[in-house]
């Protein structure tokens, strides 16, 4: 019996001092700031930095990274390609593209825009009818923007998958 007690107080000992431990590790954190404004940042002229193509097959099977990847701006000449998009009251509202010699990413040069969801988007979409994806926003505030843009096929089942897509890289000017 008294060594049952002995177990049981070493075991609420060790409990007790564990959790002081643990509480006592807990630094405050400031928190991570204010959200970007994102449609804000959007405004401006943007050109195109780089345009890196990606075999998403191959990327799914597990290729090596040099069959997965392909980076085509000089290729095809896309550091021509320039894009404005214009704010009016904190609003998206009409952009113009000029693609220089540059193959077009969209299909049209002028137009509004939107995004599908003012705080937190995922695609931008112009003139309503054609769309990028966001690849990431995280480098708004820096001046980057990555979009992406996603090439689908349909197998005999009916299954829709990924199997090129083209991430492009807009730096702000």
């Amino acid at each position: 019996m008294k060594n049952m007690m002995k177990k049981t107080f070493i075991n609420i000992a060790l409990l007790v001092f564990g959790s002081l431990l643990a509480t006592g590790c807990i630094e405050e954190y400031g928190g991570v700031g204010e959200p970007v404004d994102k449609v804000n940042e959007l405004a401006g002229t943007w050109k195109l930095a780089s345009v890196i193509q990606v075999d998403e097959d191959a990327v799914r099977k597990g290729f090596p990274a040099f069959v997965q990847t392909m980076d085509i701006t000089e290729i095809f000449d896309y550091t021509d390609y320039t894009m404005n998009l214009e704010v009016s009251g904190g609003a998206p509202s009409s952009f113009t593209i000029d693609r220089g010699n540059s193959p077009a990413i969209i299909g049209i040069t002028s137009g509004p825009w939107t995004l599908d969801n003012l705080q937190a988007p995922t695609q931008i979409i112009f003139a309503d009818s054609e769309a990028l994806e966001f690849e990431s926003y995280l480098e708004l505030r820096e001046g980057v923007l990555n979009l992406k843009f996603t090439r689908y096929q349909t197998n005999s089942k009916g299954e829709k998958s990924a199997f090129l897509s083209y991430r492009y890289r807009f730096i702000k000017q």
